[in-house]
């Protein structure tokens, strides 16, 4: 089953994320929304949770208050950024396509960003990594997003072998284990040491499963 997260948790923890990253209160936003209509520090907690509705207006709002609260533009695709999977209607697709779209760019469904059964099926079939149940791959697999389709070109293998060595070593995602090292509240220096020290844990482990491999096909030679 796929992992999805809706817009509004989107939203929110962008939200809350560029707040706190800048040393700001959930008082301090709520001040620069203001002059929209009524934005009490209570929508303000409602929103970084995720609770409140992302229309058009609302993102425009926010995206516009934290601009003038940061003192840099933020544009409403910062506000939808997301690693992971969100869901339009009953389509679910990679949440950067959602926040490329309000930056310009056409809202279509490439194949490479949907969740696909039957691309899945073809990617197992050349699956190289760890002895792992297909569901359990596939699990991982479908929870995977940009920085896992970053790190398996970095390492020069594929995304779903980057999933099962995942898989085994965390039981998620890279960046879901990045992001619970790190925590919630990480800012990108303290979230760029934990991807680094993931990274190198990761690639000790495929270079030990290389050698056992190697070692193997040595004894049935000999």
């Amino acid at each position: 089953m796929v992992s999805v997260s809706p817009i509004g948790q989107i939203v929110g923890e962008n939200v809350r994320r560029m707040r706190t990253d800048a040393g700001y209160t959930g008082d301090a936003l709520s001040k620069a929304l203001r002059e929209f209509g009524p934005w009490p520090t209570s929508r303000v907690s409602e929103l970084e949770l995720g609770r409140a509705s992302p229309t058009v207006a609302t993102l425009f709002a926010v995206a516009h208050g934290l601009s003038n609260l940061l003192g840099r533009t933020v544009l409403v695709a910062d506000l939808l950024r997301h690693d992971g999977y969100t869901e339009i209607g009953r389509i679910q697709l990679a949440a950067s396509a959602v926040a490329d779209a309000f930056e310009g760019k056409p809202a279509d469904l490439p194949a490479d960003d949907t969740v696909d059964a039957d691309r899945d099926s073809a990617l197992l079939t050349n699956y190289s990594g760890p002895p792992l149940p297909t569901e359990t791959i596939r699990a991982v697999l479908h929870q995977s997003g940009e920085p896992e389709s970053r790190l398996a070109r970095g390492l020069g293998f594929s995304a779903v072998d980057l999933a099962g060595y995942s898989a085994q070593m965390w039981g998620h995602t890279f960046s879901a284990q990045r992001d619970k090292l790190a925590g919630s509240d990480a800012n990108a220096q303290r979230r760029g040491q934990v991807s680094r020290k993931l990274k190198a844990e990761l690639q000790a482990e495929i270079d030990r499963a290389n050698r056992q491999s190697g070692e193997n096909a040595a004894d049935r030679e000999a």
